[in-house]
C-alpha cells in the first residue's frame, strides 16, 4: 500500500472534488482542482466547437410527440477472441532458447498493431456514421426531427477498440448502424474483413438508461449467436419498449413474437453484409419500408395487418385478399405473396418499425 500528501491542510479546497485547489473562477468565485479544471476546459471548448456531439438528450432531435423515442446501440467485433488466438498461434512455433527475446518484441509489436488497426477501423466506420448523418440534416429536420445547427445529433458513450456504444433518435439508429457496419466492412484485419454486431433497444427517452443499455447488449449478443459457424458477416438486431420490458429477450421472441400457427413474426437479426444474398438482409427489410410508403396505403389496413399476422399465414394471406392490398408486397418479395417465407412474415418487422423509422439519402445506402 502506498499513500502520499494531497495537500498542506492550508489549501482551498475544490469545490467540487475536494481535492486541494489550483484555480479560482473570478465570476462565481468557486476554486477547483486540476483535474475539475481540465474538465470544464474540455467543456468550454466543446461549447466553443462548431459541431460537437449531443451532450443532453434534448440535443437528438427528438420531438416531443408520440414519437418521442431514443435508441442505444451497442456495437461489438465479431471473432475478436479467435483472431488474437490466431495471432497467438503463429507466433508459438518460432520460440526456440535462442531466440525469445526477439520473438517476445515481435509478438507485442503485432498485438499492439492489431490493436491499432482495429482502432483505427472502428473509428473511421463511426465517422463514416456521422458524416452521412450531417450528409441527411435537411432531410432529417424536415422529416421532424429537432435539431441544433452546430450539434451533431449522436450521444458517444463509449468509442474504444472494438466496443462501441452511442444514443441516437430512435428513427435514425437502424440506418446509423447499418451504415457504421457497412463502413467497417471495408477494412481487414490479417488478411480477413473486420465484421461485428449491433444491437439496438429502441424506448421512451425517459425509460431507465441501464435497462436500455443491458437490453442492446443483450440485441447485440444475440446477433451474434445468430452467424452460422464459419460464416463471416455483419448483423443487426433491435428491439422496440412499448410499455414494460420483461428483461427476457428470448421469451418475447418465443411468445409475443411468435404466430398462433408457430411461425416467427421477425426475421430479426438481419445481416448487413454487402455479398449476402440473405432473405433476411438489411437492405430489404429497408425496401419493404419503402414499398408500404409508396403505396399510401390507409394507416388502420397497415397496422390492421399487425394483428393477421399474429394468428397466421393464412390469416394474413386472407387480409390481403380482402382488402385487395397485393401491392404491400415488392417486386423483392415476389416468393412471399402470403406475407411469408421459410416460417418467417417479410412484412412484420418493417410495418413495426414504420413510425421510428427515417431513410438516409446515401451512396452507399
Amino acid at each position: 500500500m502506498y499513500s502520499y500528501i494531497v495537500d498542506f491542510g492550508v489549501s482551498k479546497k475544490c469545490s467540487s472534488t475536494r481535492l486541494a485547489a489550483v484555480y479560482k473562477e473570478e465570476l462565481s468565485g468557486n476554486y477547483y482542482s486540476g483535474e475539475a479544471k481540465s474538465k470544464i476546459d474540455m467543456f468550454n471548448q466543446r461549447e466553443k466547437s462548431n459541431n460537437q456531439f449531443a451532450l443532453n438528450i434534448k440535443d437528438l432531435g427528438v420531438s416531443k410527440n408520440e414519437k418521442s423515442y431514443i435508441a442505444i446501440t451497442h456495437i461489438d467485433g465479431n471473432r475478436m477472441g479467435k483472431r488474437i488466438s490466431n495471432l497467438r498461434e503463429s507466433f508459438r512455433s518460432k520460440y526456440n532458447s535462442e531466440n525469445i527475446k526477439e520473438i517476445n518484441e515481435q509478438y507485442i509489436n503485432a498485438l499492439n498493431q492489431f490493436s491499432i488497426d482495429i482502432d483505427k477501423a472502428f473509428k473511421t466506420a463511426f465517422n463514416k456514421m456521422v458524416e452521412t448523418v450531417e450528409k441527411n440534416r435537411e432531410n432529417l429536420e424536415k422529416e421532424g426531427m429537432e435539431l441544433k445547427s452546430s450539434v451533431i445529433p449522436i450521444r458517444k458513450v463509449v468509442l474504444a477498440g472494438d466496443d462501441v456504444c452511442y444514443i441516437t433518435d430512435a428513427r435514425i439508429a437502424l440506418e446509423c448502424a447499418y451504415i457504421f457496419l457497412r463502413e467497417l466492412e471495408k477494412h481487414s484485419v490479417m488478411g480477413e474483413k473486420i465484421t461485428a454486431c449491433a444491437g439496438i433497444a429502441i424506448v421512451k427517452e425517459k425509460y431507465p438508461f441501464f435497462k436500455t443499455y443491458e437490453l442492446s447488449e443483450e440485441l447485440c449478443k444475440n446477433a451474434k449467436s445468430s452467424i452460422e459457424e464459419g460464416k463471416i458477416e455483419s448483423r443487426i438486431d433491435w428491439h422496440i419498449v412499448q410499455g414494460e420490458y420483461n428483461n427476457n429477450l428470448d421469451e418475447i421472441r418465443n411468445t409475443v413474437y411468435k404466430t398462433l400457427d408457430g411461425k416467427d413474426l421477425s426475421m430479426r437479426p438481419l445481416v448487413v453484409s454487402k455479398e449476402s444474398d440473405s432473405p433476411n438482409h438489411y437492405s430489404l427489410f429497408r425496401k419493404d419500408i419503402e414499398v408500404i410508403r409508396s403505396r399510401k396505403l390507409p394507416r388502420g389496413k397497415i397496422k390492421g395487418m399487425l394483428k393477421e399476422m399474429k394468428k397466421g399465414e393464412a390469416y394474413l394471406d386472407t387480409y390481403i385478399e380482402i382488402n385487395q392490398i397485393y401491392n404491400v408486397l415488392g417486386a423483392h418479395r415476389l416468393n412471399a405473396k402470403s406475407g411469408f417465407l421459410n416460417g418467417k412474415c417479410v412484412l412484420f418487422d418493417a410495418i413495426e418499425a414504420l413510425d421510428y423509422f427515417i431513410p438516409f439519402c446515401d451512396e452507399e445506402v
